[in-house]
């Protein structure tokens, strides 16, 4: 069919009018081979569509960002704690216990007292002293005397001379009446008065008084 389409074509006489033909009144006659742009283009077969049935391919559905984020977020915290817990447990030094600062301690002393003088204290043996009374009876003053001295070395110094300071005091007794010796208005002037006399028998220091710690009367 399309080789007879050809052959026709080809036995077509185109007449084209030119100028010089028109004037003269003349045709041109035209062969279809010397002019191929004339042609009809011939018509192709379509190839054959290959018709294919297959199954759709799976969706696959992603999870949304924000949702990984967060899964992967979990994952990591859940790491960095159980690595916390093993380092707490297994792997941590317990820091030094330090000591609280102790607390200052001041020591507020007392105000020192002046140190108290020292007393030295001779006992000298009883005494015997024979007394008359007004009506001229004899009565025995039976009494006993210590001394008191701020320094050892008075007590020495009587322990030496102990024999006269004892027969001093006996003189002193043994001139003074029994009344007079007896009358508590006149303990003050005794002690005073023997002082005095032992005093006079002392060069290495003086003694401060004289204690009665016994005086009776028989």
């Amino acid at each position: 069919m399309a080789d007879d389409k050809v052959k026709e074509k080809d036995d077509i006489q185109v007449e084209v009018a030119s100028p010089a033909s028109a004037s003269a009144g003349g045709k041109v006659e035209l062969d279809l081979d010397d002019a191929p742009f004339l042609r009809e283009p011939e018509e192709k077969p379509l190839p054959p569509v290959e018709r294919r049935s297959s199954a759709p391919a799976p969706v696959v559905k992603e999870a949304p960002k924000s949702k990984k984020k967060l899964i992967i977020g979990g994952i990591g915290l859940f790491v960095v704690l159980a690595a916390t817990a093993v380092w707490w447990f297994f792997f941590r030094v317990p820091p030094p216990v330090v000591e609280p600062p102790k607390p200052e301690v001041i020591v507020v002393k007392p105000p020192q007292a002046a140190p108290m003088e020292q007393d030295f204290i001779f006992e000298l043996e009883p005494f015997w002293v024979p007394v008359k009374d007004e009506q001229g009876n004899t009565n025995f003053l039976v009494c006993r005397f210590s001394t008191i001295a701020k320094t050892e070395t008075v007590n020495k110094e009587i322990e030496k001379q102990l024999m006269t300071v004892r027969d001093a005091m006996y003189y002193y007794l043994r001139n003074k009446s029994l009344d007079f010796l007896l009358a508590a208005a006149n303990r003050d002037t005794i002690k005073k008065d023997l002082t005095s006399v032992v005093n006079s028998y002392l060069t290495l220091g003086q003694i401060e008084d004289v204690l009665m710690e016994s005086y009776l009367g028989h």
